[in-house]
This record gives C-alpha cells, sequence and structure tokens, in this order.
C-alpha cells in the first residue's frame, strides 16, 4: 500500500472483487494493517502512521488499499495525540506494538470496525440508510471559517480531520459517512477533478458583499452559515459525491437514499 499520514497533520482506485468473508476479524485485520514509526527533528518528534509499511495481507487489506483516507479518519479519531506521553520513550517494534495495542482496545474503533465486519464482510447485517440530503448536511461541515482577522478577511480550514464544525453542530455523529466526505472531498484537494475547495473558495468570496454583524464572532457565525447553505446546494458538490458513491458503494456500511 503506498499511502502515508503523519499524526501531526491536520490533515482511488479501480474496482476490486470483494466477496463475503464469514472468517474475518476486522478490527484485528486492521490494526494488523497498520504501521507506525518516530519521526526526529532537531525541534520536534512525531508518529508517522501508515498503511504502506506493513507486511500484511488479509480480509481489510483490499478495503484500505481502495479507499485509505476512510481508514485514515478512523485512525485519527481514535489516536490520542503524540504529546500526552503514552508514546514518547518508544520506538521501533515496541512503538508499533504499543500503538496497535492501542487502536485494538479503542472502544470506537471496535464499534466501527465490527459494524463493517457484519454490514460488508460479512453481509450478515442490512446497512444503514442515509438520505442524501442528511450526509450533504454533514458532509459541508467540513468547510469551516477559524476566524475573522484583524483586516477583516476569512480564515478557512477546509476539509480538514481536527478543524470542522462537526462536533459543534452534530449531536448524534455518523462517523462512517464523516469519514467518507472527508476521504472523497480530501482525494478532490490532492488531485482536483470537480475543484470542490475552489467552490469553497468562491462561496467566501461572496460573504464580503455584505454586513454579517457588528462584532466579529456574530459576523463568523452567519458567515458560517451562509457559507454552509451555499455548499449545500452547490451542484458541483452533490455531483461529486454521487459519482464517488458509485464507486465505492460496495465497500460502505451504509446506502445513500438520493432525492
Amino acid at each position: 500500500m503506498k499511502h502515508t499520514f503523519t499524526l501531526i497533520t491536520i490533515l482511488c482506485l479501480a474496482m476490486i472483487p470483494l466477496c463475503a468473508q464469514k472468517d474475518c476479524h476486522a478490527i484485528e485485520a486492521f490494526v494488523e494493517n497498520v504501521s507506525v514509526k518516530r519521526i526526529s527533528s532537531p525541534n520536534y518528534t512525531s508518529i508517522s502512521h501508515s498503511f504502506n509499511d506493513s507486511s500484511a495481507t488479509n480480509c481489510m487489506t483490499p478495503y484500505i488499499e481502495k479507499l485509505p483516507r476512510y481508514w485514515h479518519y478512523f485512525k485519527t479519531i481514535s489516536m490520542t495525540h503524540p504529546g500526552s506521553g503514552r508514546f514518547d520513550k518508544l520506538d521501533g517494534d515496541a512503538l508499533t506494538a504499543a500503538y496497535r495495542s492501542y487502536l485494538l482496545n479503542d472502544s470506537t474503533l471496535n464499534i466501527i470496525l465490527t459494524d463493517f465486519e457484519e454490514k460488508v464482510i460479512a453481509s450478515s447485517t442490512p446497512k444503514d440508510t442515509i438520505a442524501f440530503q442528511r450526509f450533504l448536511g454533514i458532509a459541508v461541515k467540513y468547510f469551516n471559517i477559524l476566524k475573522i482577522n484583524d483586516d477583516g478577511h476569512y480564515l478557512t480550514k477546509p476539509v480538514c480531520i481536527g478543524q470542522n464544525a462537526l462536533s459543534e453542530t452534530e449531536t448524534i455523529r455518523h462517523h462512517e459517512a464523516e469519514a467518507f466526505a472527508f476521504a472523497v472531498m480530501f482525494e478532490d484537494y490532492l488531485k482536483p477533478k470537480y475543484n470542490i475547495v475552489n467552490e469553497f473558495y468562491n462561496s467566501v468570496k461572496k460573504l464580503y458583499n455584505m454586513n454579517l454583524g457588528q462584532d466579529r464572532e456574530s459576523q463568523r457565525l452567519r458567515a458560517q452559515g451562509a457559507v454552509f447553505i451555499q455548499m449545500y446546494d452547490n451542484p458541483v458538490l452533490r455531483q461529486m459525491f454521487v459519482d464517488a458513491f458509485e464507486e465505492y458503494a460496495d465497500i460502505l456500511p451504509f446506502v445513500l437514499k438520493m432525492d
């Protein structure tokens, strides 16, 4: 596999025939595909977690290879920041073992992988159904306005796992939908086809044509809502997700109910 991601970063492929595998234990197989290494420099040290260095080839490997950033999302939300000290003194095989053990015992990751095993690998449980409108309502929360600077400019952070509006707006979280939205948009950010980030920047530019508040926070909140609505109605964003779901439907634990 060929995709590496680093914990300090705030941050598909041809169809693969994936048949039901009754004896697959998804959480154990997923963890076996994860490799970890320490990256050090004179000024800092960090931990890089990836799928590309692992020698594992098991029942989860084809799913990870087909949409790696979908699975990276789950690693990231399950993982504590290295600054917590949990892995500070570890390196090499000891670091990998500790990291894998942490993931293996993470309650959120266990729920996600058990759900995946039942709904995708074994097909023993029906997939969830999510209305496309509901999915879009989740996806637009990645188009984030962080603040307004002293010059009155909007500072933005699009398509970021660590900085988005999901925790502030979604009472009931749907991690699989969040992960899919992130993976598809981030892939387009790296290899633009729909140029969805440009669509976001164009929506922000429109905000400068009106006064949205007399103080920065009220202005930011109104601007954020305006961007959410613009992106929700954006036909390019909608088409991107329709196309992506057709491509990746076989590896997702949910189906989208279209309008």
